[in-house]
């Protein structure tokens, strides 16, 4: 699907299309575990303006941020547009049996509990895991280094116990401990595995364009956001992405 499908980031189009979204759920909106160790500090999320050396991130008022096109401390939260015949599909249904969300593709997202991660580490040595076809790739730079290029590196994904796992480094401040959904605190460079689970959207149920529950990633710059976007976040989400409609 995805060759057919979209990633876009929030511009003064998609901002006026999503107003009804946003007024329903509001524009805050929670940061997934990976998004909050794979380098974010602000809790804002990409747009596609870009002007000169600044791009523009919406904040939790609904207005825009200006940042250097270079930072990478911000989170991405997509915007998704499946092709033509799923969003009529998903319109209609949506009208039908007042849906407002839907699940479409997946993601890391929540940690592991901590005290599991040396059980996983060690079972890995000693090839117990079994690696799945699929990888998901981050920016190996600190996230606050905004003169370095892009530097991608992707992560394997194990299946263990019917589910799919991805270990990752964490990329985050010297001195910063972040805390998770789960409790459990990390310092930059731990390892750090994540579940991958379905990835939740809200429903424009006048166009059928998805916008991303939460953040999902962080420590992109604003500069190579769609090349990110095109090269590698859209294929990693929407691996065996037919859309599962949820009834609130």
């Amino acid at each position: 699907m995805s060759k057919d499908a979209q990633l876009i980031f929030l511009n003064a189009t998609y901002l006026k299309e999503l107003a009804s979204t946003f007024q329903m759920w509001g524009t805050s909106c929670d940061l997934t575990d990976y998004a909050k160790l794979t380098g974010s500090s602000l809790g804002l999320y990409h747009t596609s303006i870009v002007d000169g050396n600044k791009s523009y991130c919406l904040n939790k008022e609904g207005g825009l941020s200006s940042i250097d096109i270079k930072d990478r401390n911000v989170s991405i939260r997509p915007i998704l547009v499946l092709p033509l015949e799923q969003r009529k599909n998903l319109v209609a249904k949506a009208k039908k049996y007042n849906i407002f969300e839907v699940s479409v593709g997946s993601y890391p997202q929540n940690a592991v509990r901590k005290d599991y991660v040396p059980l996983l580490n060690k079972a890995l040595r000693r090839e117990k895991l079994e690696k799945t076809p699929f990888s998901y790739t981050i920016d190996d730079v600190y996230y606050m280094d905004g003169k370095e290029p892009f530097t991608p590196v992707s992560y394997p994904s194990y299946f263990y116990a019917n589910s799919s796992y991805v270990r990752i480094k964490t990329n985050l401040g010297e001195q910063n401990t972040v805390v998770l959904s789960n409790k459990d605190s990390y310092r930059n460079k731990e390892d750090a595995w994540f579940e991958v689970s379905p990835l939740n959207w809200y429903i424009n149920k006048e166009t059928g364009v998805l916008i991303s529950k939460k953040m999902i990633i962080s420590g992109i710059s604003s500069k190579l956001l769609s090349y990110y976007a095109n090269h590698y976040l859209l294929d990693e989400m929407l691996v065996d992405a037919k859309p599962k409609i949820k009834h609130l």
